[in-house]
């Protein structure tokens, strides 16, 4: 929640409970409706807080609840207000929650300064839209990082087996940053019993990147297999317009570093702004490594950066075009991009969509990785048929506003399945994005 949200809220359970400091006022209905407005207010903090419910929605409910707590209801007429009012909250839920696939192309459509996409089936380019321009990647950068670990347990530098201790990347672990992915990645080492003597092996650490995106793993995989050697790789691979990864938790506490007691948001904001990427990531570098040595705590600190800020972190990931990483996913679903070691590890980590309930009859192979912040939303995948057919897909969007990730997060998926699913519709979406700002 933002300070402006905090304001509302404790404004309106403040405004609620003024009237009853007159004693006449304090009648127990008057004092069951301070109470109950209380009772919403944790509500709201709640939905927003811990299941991430967008802040309009959550206000707008709020504001509804309290007016219908404080309507008369033995009167006729309010009755007939509730009644409208429902049909309209229902009407609105429909058209908010319904799943929408043609919302995610309408948004591409309308938006190719901050998207792109590209659909390749059988080796053939069939949608190329925006291609060449570099978007933030956000976790998508994460399939570099899971390629050189292949590559390094290919050629015995790293034993996928080792047991870590989870003290190792939970160094790494900055709590309320990454979703509860962290979290999530330990609950289910815990169910499956993958955990002995507070170890687990390397290779569960380079899954939990992938499957549950956790950035703990993810700045730990980068100790151990070097950033350099990892930057290395993206040019080895041939990526063209990808830019090197530095540590994702340092360049989460730039801001936490630099600031001073006297610098509000805004100043923060112009200072990072106006870092050269080189100095940027020599800072993020420079954070990762004290984490490393022990010098700086992460459980000690309590990170609470505005949006403005993350949007500068957001902004300032690294970057990479559709066209990168089609030939990325490409490379992952031939057979001869990589030797068959390598591959199997690769597939191994990325496969995890297999797990879905009707993949596995469909697919032979189906990886992915996306990549989300609150202003990016990514996904790049690669998939085989039964039937031999190959698929890549690749979708960047950037700058999203509150609800345009809303509702990219609703349908990005039935978009892609549909992309799957209906041999022709790539023709339609083709149609829809052929401009002459499209690469084709």
């Amino acid at each position: 929640m933002n300070l402006y949200a905090w304001i509302g809220v404790i404004g309106i359970v403040f405004f609620t409970w003024l009237p009853l400091l007159n004693k006449k006022m304090r009648t127990r209905p008057a004092i069951v409706r301070a109470i109950l407005t209380i009772v919403i207010a944790i509500m709201v903090i709640l939905a927003i807080t811990l299941l991430h419910i967008p802040l309009l929605f959550a206000m707008i409910g709020m504001i509804l609840a309290i007016f219908l707590l404080n309507m008369n209801w033995s009167r006729r007429r309010n009755l007939i207000i509730l009644g409208v009012v429902i049909g309209f909250v229902g009407i609105g839920a429909y058209f908010v929650f319904k799943e929408d696939p043609e919302y995610v192309l309408n948004h591409l459509e309308r938006h190719p300064e901050s998207s792109s996409f590209m659909f390749a089936k059988n080796d053939s380019s069939l949608v190329s839209y925006q291609a060449n321009e570099r978007r933030s990647l956000a976790s998508t950068m994460k399939i570099i990082i899971a390629i050189e670990y292949a590559e390094q347990v290919a050629q015995d530098k790293i034993d996928p087996q080792q047991k870590v201790s989870l003290d190792e990347p939970g160094r790494f672990y900055l709590k309320g940053t990454d979703g509860g992915a962290h979290s999530g990645w330990l609950e289910e080492m815990k169910e499956e019993d993958r955990i002995e003597d507070g170890k687990v092996a390397l290779h569960d650490i380079a899954k939990g990147m992938i499957t549950y995106s956790s950035n703990a793993n993810t700045d730990y995989l980068l100790s151990v297999l070097g950033i350099d050697e990892v930057n290395q790789r993206i040019e080895k691979l041939g990526l063209k317009h990808h830019e090197p990864i530095y540590p994702i938790v340092g360049a989460i506490l730039i801001p936490e570093e630099m600031q001073d007691k006297d610098m509000d948001d805004k100043e923060m904001v112009s200072t990072l702004r106006n870092l050269s990427d080189e100095a940027y990531r020599k800072k993020a570098l420079e954070i990762h490594r004290d984490i490393e040595a022990g010098k700086l705590q992460t459980s000690d600190i309590d990170y609470n950066g505005s949006l403005k800020i993350q949007k500068v972190w957001s902004d300032r990931l690294p970057g990479a075009t559709a066209g990168d990483y089609q030939k990325l996913m490409k490379m992952i679903n031939q057979e001869d991009a990589f030797s068959k070691d390598v591959q199997d590890t690769i597939r191994d980590v990325l496969e995890w969509p297999m797990d879905v309930p009707g993949n596995e009859e469909r697919f032979v192979h189906f990886g992915a990785k996306g990549g989300s912040t609150a202003f990016v939303l990514n996904q790049a995948m690669y998939a085989e048929d039964h039937d031999g057919n190959t698929f890549e897909l690749v979708l960047f969007t950037d700058d999203l506003s509150l609800w345009q990730s809303f509702k990219l997060n609703r349908n990005h998926n039935e978009f892609i399945k549909k992309m799957f699913d209906e041999p022709e519709y790539w023709k339609d979406v083709k149609k829809a994005l052929s401009s002459e700002d499209s690469e084709e």
